[in-house]
């Protein structure tokens, strides 16, 4: 060994230590995204689910299951929607969980289906980046929501039948897409990734007919069945899935400027890079992304146009890794014609669009790398950078999402209090028709925020409510009450408060220790604490009302009382 060089003695450890690093670093990211997302959670009923609530009440299970949703056939969700209506109250404990296994399955899957053309060590790396960018507070919606399962179950689906056509096994990668569809509008895409990769896989010669016949024949019944569920909605329900704004209108409409399609859909693609690098207090002109996603683009094309004329056959991991891509190109494609005619420009770069954009970076990334080894360390320190960009975009975004969610609980502490003030409960973003139907609907049933501890807590003695009272420590908050707008009685509280860590629920009670009101701060800490607002019913405030803090805990949490 004497005389071998120290780069050499090293490059083993180094090459075992930076993966295992990588993927330590992206599963700390991952564990702290979870635990943020579950604490959370939206617990009443927000936005869609309104609907959701409605259909559910209003009709056996079967029609309930293939009623659509917009464009979307959301069968496979909707049984986790029950799941979790009848087993966790509608808490969101079983379909937010569900919905981050999906999500975290992706990467777990691709690692699986790449391993062996990358090496274990740079597939490991690889997963480890995209778990880190699909658990990253980036697109919050798709991690807080949990009506956004729909999404993940769909792209899990399309991520297995990926593998699966990769592996020439054409009958479950059909049947995968036939699920995803079923799950989420996008997941139609996978017929069109499943030719791509049948012609890919018979590019060296070989039978043709029998896995096109196949895969063709199962996405002809897929788009049937979709057709067929727009009975489920009567004729309401077929204007809407085909001629409204998201069907064939449209499209139609989006055919007329195909310069706002290609803008949008590469809007799509660029957003992600855009918004993580502002996130870290970077900024490129707004052209360089779009250039390096159209060049990203083209070059994928070349690619695979290659692999189609080529006479070698195409390894199976860049056929994944091409699927993955045109699977990505193929949500974009459809997201843009139905929407770019319509929407606002900025619709595109909405947050909960994001997920798909950033595996498609990955896709592309993924083939490089398989197709060119040479470039495997150049993007084996891009991985690593990703691991830790993500993480830090996430703790900076925190303090805005944490706000952002915790407002959403205004309506729940309004409505709990008893003081449900009608310009609180828009919060929930939802007509008021809906809103009142769904709200209707959890209360009956004692569902959603009806099933929270805190549901329970109003009109009871504090000392019984059998929280850890935090004796040591205590909030400072100040107090302004103005009359509820729109009822006859009930005021609403704002001030500000100051107390250690993390407060996400405020408990107003009388001088003799009776809970009269609940709030929410609106905000996590800061240097000078975080602003705040309550909810307390009756024609007068109570005598000697005083806020406490309900502290967030890993294990516990901890009542803190008012500083004397």
């Amino acid at each position: 060994m004497r005389g071998f060089p120290l780069r050499a003695r090293l490059a083993g450890p180094v090459a075992l230590l930076v993966p295992l690093l990588g993927a330590g670093l992206a599963a700390l990211s991952v564990a702290a995204v979870w635990h943020f997302a579950l604490a959370l959670r939206v617990v009443a009923p927000f936005s869609d689910m309104f609907r959701e609530y409605r259909r559910y009440a209003d009709r056996d299970l079967l029609p309930y299951l293939i009623f659509p949703d917009n464009e979307h056939r959301p069968v496979l969700p909707r049984l986790v929607f029950i799941a979790d209506h009848h087993l966790a109250d509608s808490l969101g404990l079983i379909t937010l969980p569900v919905s981050l296994l999906c999500l975290l399955a992706v990467p777990a899957v691709i690692f699986l289906a790449v391993r062996r053309g990358l090496g274990w060590k740079a597939a490991l790396l690889a997963a480890s980046a995209l778990a880190a960018g699909l658990f990253w507070l980036g697109h919050h919606p798709n991690l807080i929501w949990p009506k956004q399962l729909h999404m993940h179950m769909a792209l899990l689906l399309a991520v297995l039948a990926a593998w699966a056509g990769a592996r020439e096994r054409w009958g479950l990668a059909a049947l995968a897409g036939l699920a995803a569809s079923f799950s989420f509008g996008y997941g139609l895409v996978v017929f069109p990734m499943l030719v791509i990769g049948v012609l890919l896989a018979r590019a060296g010669g070989g039978q043709l007919a029998r896995p096109l016949g196949l895969v063709l024949g199962i996405g002809a019944l897929t788009v049937l069945l979709y057709l067929a569920t727009f009975q489920a909605g009567g004729g309401a329900g077929i204007q809407r899935g085909i001629g409204g704004p998201v069907g064939i209108g449209g499209i139609l409409a989006s055919l007329l400027d195909p310069l706002a399609v290609a803008r949008y859909f590469l809007t799509l693609k660029t957003v992600p890079l855009d918004f993580l690098l502002g996130s870290l207090g970077l900024k490129l002109p707004s052209l360089v992304p779009m250039v390096l996603a159209a060049a990203g683009i083209v070059l994928f094309a070349a690619g695979t146009l290659e692999a189609l004329l080529s006479r070698r056959p195409v390894p199976p991991e860049q056929r994944m890794a091409l699927l993955l891509g045109w699977f990505c190109i193929g949500t974009a494609l459809m997201t843009a014609l139905a929407r770019a005619g319509l929407d606002e420009p900025g619709q595109a770069a909405s947050a909960r669009y994001q997920q798909v954009s950033l595996l498609w970076w990955f896709a592309l990334a993924l083939w490089a790398a398989l197709r060119w080894p040479v470039l495997r360390a150049g993007l084996a320190a891009l991985a690593l950078a990703a691991i830790l960009a993500f993480p830090l975009s996430s703790r900076a975004l925190m303090p805005g999402v944490a706000a952002e969610y915790l407002q959403l609980r205004l309506p729940v502490a309004a409505i709990l209090s008893g003081v449900p003030e009608e310009r609180t409960l828009a919060i929930l973003r939802s007509n008021p028709r809906a809103r009142a139907e769904g709200l209707a609907v959890v209360a009956r049933r004692g569902w959603a925020l009806h099933a929270l501890p805190q549901a329970g807590w109003p009109g009871r003695r504090l000392d019984d409510l059998g929280l850890s009272r935090a004796d040591d420590e205590c909030v400072s908050a100040s107090l302004d009450a103005v009359p509820a707008e729109g009822l006859a009685d009930g005021w609403v509280l704002r001030g500000a408060i100051a107390g250690g860590g993390w407060l996400y629920w405020i408990v107003l009670a009388d001088g003799a220790g009776v809970v009269r009101g609940l709030g929410v701060p609106l905000g996590l800490q800061g240097p000078d604490g975080v602003a705040w607002q309550g909810f307390v019913p009756g024609a007068a405030l109570p005598d000697g009302l005083t806020v406490h803090a309900l502290r967030r805990g890993l294990v516990r949490d901890r009542l803190l009382p008012p500083c004397r």
